[in-house]
C-alpha cells in the first residue's frame, strides 16, 4: 500500500505538469501563427493603402500642374488685354 500512494502522491503531479506543458505548447503554436497570419493580412492592406495612396498623389500633382497651366494662361491673356487696353 506505501508503494500505491508513493506513486499516486508523486506520479499524478508530474503527470499533470507534462500535460500542462503540452497544452501551453500546443496554445503558443497557435497564437504564433494566428499572429503570423494577422501580421500578413496587415502588411497586404498596408502594402494596398501605400499603392492608393501614391496613385491619389500622382493624381493630385496632375491637377495641381493643369491649374497652374490655366492660371499661366490667365495671366498672359489678362497681360495682353491690359497692354491692348493701354497701347
Amino acid at each position: 500500500m506505501d508503494w500505491l500512494q508513493l506513486i499516486g502522491s508523486y506520479c499524478f503531479p508530474i503527470v499533470a505538469c507534462v500535460a500542462i506543458g503540452f497544452y501551453l505548447k500546443d496554445r503558443d503554436d497557435k497564437h504564433r501563427a494566428d499572429m503570423k497570419e494577422i501580421q500578413s493580412q496587415y502588411t497586404e492592406e498596408l502594402k494596398e493603402m501605400q499603392k492608393q495612396h501614391s496613385e491619389e498623389t500622382s493624381a493630385l500633382r496632375q491637377e495641381i500642374a493643369g491649374i497652374n497651366k490655366t492660371l499661366t494662361e490667365l495671366v498672359f491673356i489678362t497681360k495682353n488685354k491690359e497692354d491692348k487696353n493701354n497701347g
